[in-house]
């Protein structure tokens, strides 16, 4: 099972010139900012390779937009070239290698697993689930009020989405730690890394094997005893006598932990600090509660959880011009297309009055995000539920922390005193 993206190892790359600035996956500031060199990108070279890589880039909304709907390009990456394939650092037992989730398929395989996946995770699921996220969020802004504080990552928004998943999956309460610990390690092999270190990838290589392991024990399980939660009825459901099989089952699942938990995690800890560093837009949100969809979708265009996808060509193709390769990667700058003045004006700005705009931060096309109605409702919830509570939340002098990762954006700490 290959849950990294793609390692790349890139050469040694000229010095970037005044007119056309180099894209650098390993540049640690775009770590900590990428949004300069996005807007440096769209205005000087908005579609571009990585130097001496078959890898393109793309920043502008509507090529982005273009590139994810394209059904010429792929998701698998094993069917890339020029550069180093995923996993590539990471020793898997033999049964574990060709194990992949739907979101890193293509036609048929996806559009299979994908429909058997999409006939259980609906949109009456998510809506049942309501009243269980504001129980769960109740119980976290219950604890803070007592404290005075509220660290919004590690105290309120990880706690939320993970304990929501879990419950969703049906995982036992007495795993739940260790299944934490690994699907904390298995999120962090998503980002590019350089020369990664052998401790870095035994760890990663641990975590996958042995949450395969427990996954291939608790479907096993599952199977004998048949309960009310999502794996019961991911085991349960069929399409034209089709079924998941157990390593299609395991990767879903573990699909669920990383994509559905990160998502909400960045998505609720960045409003929160985009709106204490926004006074004005606080003072919208603070006077009508009822903001929150326009907080959720405004986050999302505005700083992204998830910065950038890739796809790769499966045949020769010109896309936005540029003449593309069979094999060769194309990277969409969901960041950069959402901060594009042509999606909206003044792009740049936080403003949660805007009209809601078709951003890119859930995907379109056949990939587009089937966790997305989760996500949404886990944020509206949580973020109008803490501005109704706590009408003065402010940052505390701890400040806030943010994560050195490109592929997901996010805080790994908010500090508030409410």
């Amino acid at each position: 099972m290959t849950t990294n993206q793609e390692i790349f190892t890139t050469p040694s790359a000229p010095s970037p010139s005044a007119h056309r600035p180099i894209f650098n996956l390993f540049d640690p500031a775009l770590r900590e900012d990428p949004y300069p060199t996005y807007r440096a990108l769209r205005e000087h070279g908005p579609i571009g390779k990585v130097p001496g890589m078959d890898v393109w880039y793309f920043t502008r909304y509507a090529d982005c937009n273009a590139v994810l709907r394209d059904k010429r390009l792929g998701s698998d990456t094993r069917k890339a070239t020029g550069y180093q394939k995923p996993g590539a650092n990471v020793r898997l037992p033999e049964h574990l290698r060709e194990e992949r989730s739907f979101m890193f398929q293509d036609p048929p395989d996806h559009t299979r697993l994908r429909g058997l996946v999409a006939g259980v995770f609906t949109p009456q699921m998510i809506y049942n689930m309501r009243p269980r996220i504001q129980q769960l969020v109740d119980q976290s802004l219950d604890a803070a009020e007592q404290r005075g504080t509220l660290e919004i990552v590690g105290e309120f928004s990880y706690p939320l989405a993970f304990t929501v998943i879990c419950e969703l999956v049906g995982l036992p309460v007495e795993h739940r730690e260790k299944f934490r610990a690994w699907s904390e390690i298995l999120v962090g092999s998503m980002d590019p890394e350089l020369n990664p270190s052998p401790e870095l990838v035994k760890q990663q290589t641990d975590a996958i094997v042995n949450a395969s392991l427990f996954l291939n024990q608790m479907i096993d399980e599952r199977r004998r005893n048949m309960g009310d939660d999502l794996l019961s009825a991911l085991i349960r459901t069929e399409q034209n006598g089709d079924k998941l099989s157990q390593g299609e089952l395991m990767s879903t699942v573990i699909l669920l932990f990383g994509a559905g938990q990160e998502t909400t995690v960045n998505l609720i800890s960045t409003a929160i600090h985009a709106l204490l560093t926004h006074p004005d837009e606080l003072a919208k949100f603070r006077s009508d509660p009822g903001r929150a969809k326009q907080v959720v979708e405004e986050t999302i265009r505005w700083d992204s959880p998830t910065q950038l996808v890739q796809r790769v060509a499966l045949e020769d193709m010109e896309v936005a011009g540029a003449q593309i390769k069979r094999g060769d990667v194309l990277i969409v700058l969901i960041g950069s297309g959402n901060r594009d003045d042509a999606l909206v004006p003044n792009a740049e700005r936080f403003d949660i009055s805007r009209p809601q705009s078709p951003h890119l931060g859930f995907g379109h096309g056949p990939h587009s995000c089937l966790g997305a109605p989760l996500a949404r409702a886990e944020g509206e919830i949580a973020l109008s539920t803490i501005i109704s509570r706590f009408p003065d939340i402010r940052l505390s002098p701890k400040g806030a922390v943010r994560r050195k990762t490109l592929v997901l954006r996010g805080f790994s700490a908010v500090h508030t005193e409410v």
